[in-house]
Order: C-alpha cells, then sequence, then structure tokens
C-alpha cells in the first residue's frame, strides 16, 4: 500500500469482484461485509467454507498479486440482519491472523468435522492461545 496505493485498491477491487464474490457465490456462502481489505462470509455448511477458501487462495493466487490469510471457525453467531457477532466470529478473526500469506487457519472443531471428508493436506499448529 505505501508504495502504490492506486495499484493496491485496483488490485483489492478486482480480487474482490472477479474472484471473491463469484466464488462464495459458486458454494453458497453469504458474504456479510467487507471491511477495507478483509470480510467475512458465512456459510450454512463447515464443508462448503473450506472448499471455498482452498479454491478463493488458488483463484487468487492465479489472478492477483495479493495474498490473502484466511481464518475458518464453527461457532453460534448472532444476525441482526445487519451484522454478524459471537465468538464464533471473534475466533475465525482470530484464526485469520495466524494464518501466513495465502494459507488458511482453521479451528480444531473444523477439522474435526472435515477431516475425513475433505481430503486436503492440514498442517497442525498445535494449541493456540486467542483472546477475544
Amino acid at each position: 500500500m505505501e508504495e502504490n496505493a492506486a495499484g493496491t485498491v485496483l488490485a483489492w477491487q478486482n480480487a474482490r469482484d472477479e474472484v471473491i464474490k463469484p466464488t462464495v457465490d459458486n458454494y453458497a456462502g453469504n458474504i456479510v461485509k467487507f471491511i477495507g481489505d478483509s470480510f467475512f462470509v458465512e456459510f450454512s455448511t463447515v464443508q462448503n467454507a473450506v472448499n471455498c477458501a482452498v479454491n478463493l487462495q488458488k483463484n487468487l493466487a492465479l489472478a492477483s498479486p495479493l495474498k490473502f490469510r484466511m481464518g475458518i471457525n464453527i461457532g453460534d453467531i448472532v444476525d441482526d440482519g445487519v451484522d454478524i457477532y459471537g465468538e464464533g466470529i471473534n475466533i475465525a478473526a482470530r484464526l485469520e491472523g495466524r494464518a501466513e500469506k495465502g494459507c488458511i487457519c482453521i479451528s480444531s472443531s473444523v477439522y474435526e468435522q472435515v477431516k475425513n471428508s475433505i481430503r486436503y493436506r492440514y498442517d497442525d499448529l498445535g494449541e493456540q492461545e486467542v483472546t477475544l
């Protein structure tokens, strides 16, 4: 951003409009909101969330110079019709911060739900403490 603000903003807009929105739609996700260069998406199934994130990373790597980090968690949320809240959201945001650029960090509860049904390589980061 410091070196080329206009180029970075354009790259973000292209990633958002050409990759993120269509990929999320393909996995029946609901984009709750965009906040600067981040976004929150909710899914009805954890399998859709994981598959969408993996395909987002693949598609973004091909289409964008930007590197994205993603966090996925399962948890109860409160939806007030405009925004979503709750511990599940807070933990997903903290997991995103633990992911390396171009990677996805999932909670152990997500892993337990998908480990036998979605065949990707998972690296165990060990127990992590997050503040809510």
